[in-house]
């Protein structure tokens, strides 16, 4: 067994090759960890529209509060209309007033905030789930 600092301890039967994989596995562990909470590209209105980030942004203060949105993207050469809506219990959140995706444009839609009073925020997967793009 090998501790973190990756020595060994004195009455050890690892062998150094073993040793060595214990210890790649280690450095690699923290460089792997962040891509754990990214959420997967999502796909609206038959893959005509695209989710390229869910992000959550916390601020910290007396108040801690979470605020979140989605990096929508238009895959087609001609504009699309999408209305979007939070099924999550949000503040603030988009009214469903469809608005139009011009061909090949990215936007930023603001889905709200959230006040974090022994809550966690919301993030990757569980924040796309709670969003509903629909093309109108």
């Amino acid at each position: 067994m090998v501790d973190l600092y990756g020595k060994l301890p004195a009455r050890s039967a690892v062998s150094t090759q073993e040793f060595l994989m214990l210890r790649l596995a280690a450095l690699m562990l923290p460089l792997l960890a962040p891509l754990a909470g990214q959420a997967q590209t999502v796909s609206y209105c038959a893959g005509s529209v695209v989710a390229d980030l869910f992000d959550t942004r916390v601020t910290a203060g007396q108040v801690r509060r979470a605020t979140y949105s989605v990096v929508l993207r238009n895959t087609q050469s001609v504009p699309r209309r999408v209305q979007v809506n939070v099924t999550a219990s949000i503040l603030d959140r988009p009214t469903g007033s469809p608005r139009t995706l011009n061909a090949g444009q990215r936007v930023t839609v603001q889905l709200g905030y959230q006040i974090l009073s022994g809550n966690a925020a919301l993030r990757g997967e569980a924040l796309a789930n709670a969003t509903r793009v629909s093309c109108v």
